[in-house]
């Protein structure tokens, strides 16, 4: 978590005379990377892509007996990996949707340093996207899954790709700065967090101010599923009430009570929520693209 890092790092400074700038920032950027063990023990093809910046993004595709009727990418949170949805993954190739589970960079047996918390992720949850539509057709919908951090990511991916025909996020923040300043250990002083920000967005080539979820909510037009738990003391309710507010299409707000932070997409409810929403935004976007290929005049391309 970023609120111990920083609090872990700004300790370590004092003890050792160094300047708290410096330390507060890797605990900004750096992840801790848990291992992917083994395999996921569902049939799967393995795939790796590499970024514009050579960061090579590591995951599994899950292919459904019958041809997909859409694609669902998963997009984790900072400090676990892709097997965190291995089992959701199945739940999903059961009813015919494909799956994507991927390391986001710095994350798993993806490379990279830094998280960057959408600056360079967005570019990197694309690429995936542009993965998977080759493999099972560049016409499927496709659907966002993601949580905290991926939350993050992947909203703000849904503002620029009009490929993403439905989102989920769970215990997304609203912006980035309003973290760092909710987080950030008093021992910095704002002159020591400010550093802190200034190193981070040197060293990792992104700014602070430019992340911002709920900024991006105004331009998603699709229907948006936002999920949040009522004890989540790290990010508090009130970032996702906020992204809520923002956003431009169909939307909807469920408060998981009793749910913290690290659970959010551990509860039963989560996943009955996310079952019921999927499903009916595949049947409206069915709906729609059945009226656009009837519609009079229009044609099919070939």
């Amino acid at each position: 978590m970023l609120r111990t890092l920083l609090l872990t790092a700004a300790v370590t400074l004092a003890c050792a005379g160094c300047v708290a700038g410096n330390a507060a920032a890797g605990a900004l950027l750096l992840p801790m990377r848990v291992p992917v063990v083994g395999d996921p023990g569902l049939a799967h093809d393995a795939f790796s892509v590499t970024t514009r910046d050579g960061i090579a993004l590591d995951g599994w595709l899950f292919t459904p007996p019958q041809p997909p009727t859409a694609v669902l990418v998963f997009v984790h949170g900072k400090d676990i990996n892709r097997q965190h949805f291995v089992a959701a993954a199945q739940r999903f190739v059961e009813q015919g949707i494909a799956v994507v589970a991927f390391d986001q960079r710095a994350h798993g047996r993806s490379t990279g340093e830094f998280v960057t918390y959408g600056a360079k992720e967005v570019g990197d949850l694309r690429l995936v996207i542009d993965v998977a539509l080759k493999k099972w057709g560049r016409e499927l919908p496709v659907v966002l899954v993601g949580e905290s951090l991926g939350a993050a990511v992947a909203l703000q991916t849904a503002a620029v790709d009009q490929r993403v025909r439905a989102v989920v996020a769970g215990a997304a923040f609203a912006d980035l700065t309003t973290v760092i300043d909710d987080h950030a250990p008093a021992i910095l002083g704002k002159a020591g967090k400010q550093k802190a920000i200034n190193v981070a967005e040197k060293a990792a080539d992104f700014h602070v101010a430019d992340i911002s979820p709920e900024r991006s909510a105004r331009q998603i037009t699709v229907p948006t599923l936002l999920l949040h738990g009522s004890e989540d003391t790290y990010l508090p309710l009130r970032h996702s009430l906020r992204i809520y507010e923002a956003l431009a299409g169909p939307r909807e707000l469920v408060r998981l009570e009793g749910v913290d932070h690290i659970g959010i997409l551990l509860s039963d409810e989560a996943w009955r929520q996310i079952d019921r929403f999927v499903g009916k935004a595949l049947e409206q976007e069915a709906t729609a693209r059945r009226s656009r290929t009837e519609a009079p005049g229009s044609f099919t391309r070939r």
